[in-house]
């Protein structure tokens, strides 16, 4: 999955006029990984000073912040004052992706499923809650002083989006691919075609292989010249 984020990141980079908007960030699963269970407990639990910050952050969040990573295709864009809007493939149950839209100005967490109510709300809360409080810590820490105030720590907002024109899975395996193309297609200002379906998985399977090898030039093998 994180070959096809570093590809759209690529896009973005070379043709941001593809897109529905040039602040956009893509970010890959690193935080779904770095941001959970005991980290996020460990978060949670650090005293703060008596201004509410100073506390402990998974590794790497504020290059994050930054744009300073993942390396390849570093945009060096901090969010809110370049970035507006931030997707995440997010990790639940420890079986399933979900695709995750960060609204930095409304300050609210978008959540596309391929499979019908699987989460209920009470599961949804808990699985993106690391994502719905490091973010707004993550804008008064990284703010400057005199703008902190802007910044609140209260929680992000979320909706669910499952079923209806949020296309469903009819199997176990495809999450991660849905989740994809569900970033692909709204980044570029599309809907999500009925296209996007199991009895055409294995077809938009080979197709993003195709566009990886394309991006890279990879051609395979050089050609050995018989005559050296």
């Amino acid at each position: 999955m994180d070959a096809i984020t570093n590809l759209f990141r690529q896009r973005m980079k070379l043709h941001p006029e593809w897109f529905r908007s040039d602040q956009i960030f893509f970010g890959d699963s690193a935080p779904s990984m770095l941001w959970t269970r005991d980290k996020f407990e460990r978060f949670k639990n650090f005293e703060p000073d008596r201004h509410g910050l100073g506390k402990w952050l998974p590794g790497g969040a504020t290059d994050l912040f930054e744009g300073k990573t993942p390396l390849l295709c570093q945009i060096l864009k901090k969010w809110e004052v370049d970035i507006d809007e931030i997707y995440f493939p997010w990790n639940v149950k420890d079986n399933h992706w979900v695709a995750l839209m960060i609204s930095l100005p409304k300050r609210h967490i978008t959540v596309w499923d391929s499979i019908p109510n699987y989460l209920k709300e009470n599961v949804l809360s808990a699985s993106i809650e690391p994502v719905a409080v490091i973010v707004p810590y993550l804008h008064r820490f990284m703010a400057d002083i005199n703008d902190r105030y802007r910044y609140s720590f209260a929680h992000f907002t979320h909706e669910y989006i499952s079923g209806g024109d949020v296309l469903a899975q009819d199997n176990a395996t495809d999450c991660g691919v849905y989740r994809l193309k569900f970033i692909d297609y709204h980044s570029l200002g599309m809907l999500f075609p009925r296209t996007l379906c199991g009895k055409n998985m294995r077809a938009i399977r080979a197709k993003l292989a195709a566009e990886i090898h394309h991006e890279i030039n990879c051609r395979g093998p050089l050609e050995r010249n018989w005559d050296d």
